[in-house]
C-alpha cells in the first residue's frame, strides 16, 4: 500500500474512472461517462487509488438513498457502487481500503453504507472487510412459461413513484431519482426498461432471457409470465 495514494475524485479523473470501469465490468466508457456525470458533483461519491499517475481502483458511494422504518424514525443512507481494480493492482488490499474509506465517511455523516454484491459468492468479503452484514432478504422466482397480462412501459419517475406507492408502509430503501436515470440508461444499452405488469411493477434487462433487478407484484409468476410474452 505504501505506493498507492487514496484520494477522491477529482474532475479530471474522468476519464480515467471510465477507462477502468470499462476494462473491469465491460461497460463501453461512453456509458460510464453518464454515469459520472450524474453523480460527480455529489461530495464524496467516489474514492480512488492512485499509482504512479494512473487510476489503480475506485469505489463509489452514492448518495440520497433513505431507509423507510415505518413507526421508526428514516434513516439517511448511501450506495456502495462498482468497486473495480485494475488486474494489476489486485491482491494490494485497494478495494478493502477503499470500501472502509467510504464506509467510515458515510458513518460520519451519521449514513448507512448499503451495498448489493454482484453474486452471493462476494458476501462474505464484504462481511469481512468492512462487516457488512445481511439486511433485507431477497427471493429469487424462475418462470418459464408466458401467460397474458397488460404490460406498459414506464418512465424513470413513473416506475419510482409507482414503488413508493406499492412499498408504503412496509420497511424498505427509498431510492433518488438519480439511481433510476441510471437505470434507464443501461436499460437503453443493453435492452430492457421499467414496466407496469398485471397490477406490479418490474425492473427488467431483455437478453437471451429476462433479468428482473426489482419485481414487486402480488403474484410473481404471473407477472413475469405475461413479461415474458412481450
Amino acid at each position: 500500500m505504501d505506493d498507492y495514494i487514496l484520494r477522491p475524485y477529482a474532475p479530471g479523473d474522468r476519464d480515467g474512472c471510465a477507462a477502468l470501469w470499462e476494462q473491469v465490468f465491460g461497460d463501453p466508457a461512453e456509458l460510464v461517462t453518464q454515469f459520472l456525470s450524474l453523480f460527480e458533483a455529489q461530495e464524496g461519491f467516489c474514492l480512488l487509488a492512485e499509482h504512479s499517475g494512473e487510476i489503480a481502483a475506485a469505489a463509489y458511494s452514492l448518495p440520497g438513498l433513505t431507509v423507510l422504518r415505518p413507526g421508526r424514525p428514516d434513516l439517511p443512507a448511501r450506495y456502495l457502487y462498482a468497486v473495480a481494480t485494475h488486474p494489476v493492482h489486485r491482491k494490494n488490499g485497494l478495494a478493502a481500503a477503499l470500501c472502509r474509506g467510504l464506509r467510515d465517511d458515510a458513518f460520519v455523516q451519521g449514513a448507512l453504507l448499503l451495498t448489493k454484491p454482484a453474486e452471493p459468492s462476494l458476501y462474505p468479503w464484504y462481511a469481512e472487510k468492512i462487516g457488512a452484514v445481511p439486511a433485507m432478504p431477497c427471493r429469487r422466482v424462475t418462470v418459464t412459461t408466458p401467460c397474458g397480462g397488460d404490460v406498459t412501459p414506464l418512465t424513470p419517475k413513473q416506475y419510482s413513484t409507482a414503488r413508493e406507492a406499492r412499498l408504503s408502509g412496509v420497511p424498505h430503501v427509498r431510492l433518488p431519482d438519480a439511481l433510476f436515470v441510471w437505470e434507464h440508461l443501461l436499460h437503453k444499452h443493453y435492452g430492457g426498461g421499467f414496466y407496469a405488469v398485471n397490477g406490479g411493477i418490474a425492473d427488467i434487462y431483455a437478453g437471451e432471457s429476462l433479468e428482473l433487478p426489482e419485481l414487486l407484484a402480488d403474484v410473481p409468476e404471473a407477472a413475469v409470465g405475461a413479461l415474458l410474452r412481450q
